[in-house]
């Protein structure tokens, strides 16, 4: 009985119809390294027959220093392990996921370090269809900047249109 009315949580691993017939994973709330790994999984999981794409970004209660380094190091090795077929790397703090990625032996072309939304949307519009599941697993904080909420609304047409309708 309580399972039926269950209401999933905003941004918390939300699967949402996306542009050119695409599936989003949005998981924007929150990034840090367990959820992280665990939205990984579930894009390697769902994934299977399709193209993964993955948007990794700061983990903002690592920190900085060696152990920071490891860990950004460590989600890259496990994004390509997980199957990612391309890997977009979200901000200059978590640019060491792109390089953990390249040592675990993905290839260098399907790897983007990205700074703002217009560069994300640029890199990959032409390579999303139906057959395309994106994970978004950049932080809140982030997400809300405004190229990155220009970003979310083109990933997720569902989103402008709530917005024109006025019921956001």
């Amino acid at each position: 009985m309580r399972l039926a009315s269950f209401e999933h949580l905003e941004e918390h691993l939300e699967f949402k119809q996306g542009m050119s017939g695409c599936t989003v994973i949005d998981d924007t709330w929150n990034s840090a390294p367990l959820s992280m790994t665990s939205a990984l999984q579930v894009l390697r999981n769902i994934g299977k027959g399709k193209k993964k794409i993955a948007l990794l970004g700061y983990m903002p209660q690592l920190g900085d220093g060696p152990y920071a380094n490891k860990i950004y190091e460590e989600m890259g090795e496990t994004a390509y392990k997980a199957g990612v077929d391309l890997l977009i790397v979200v901000g200059e703090e978590a640019r060491l996921i792109k390089e953990g990625a390249l040592k675990a032996g993905m290839d260098p072309n399907k790897v983007s370090l990205c700074y703002t939304g217009n560069e994300v949307f640029e890199y990959i519009a032409d390579q999303v269809n139906e057959e395309s599941i994106i994970l978004l697993k950049v932080t809140h904080r982030v997400m809300k900047q405004p190229s990155f909420e220009k970003l979310k609304r083109k990933l997720i047409p569902e989103i402008l249109q709530t917005d024109e309708e006025g019921l956001v």
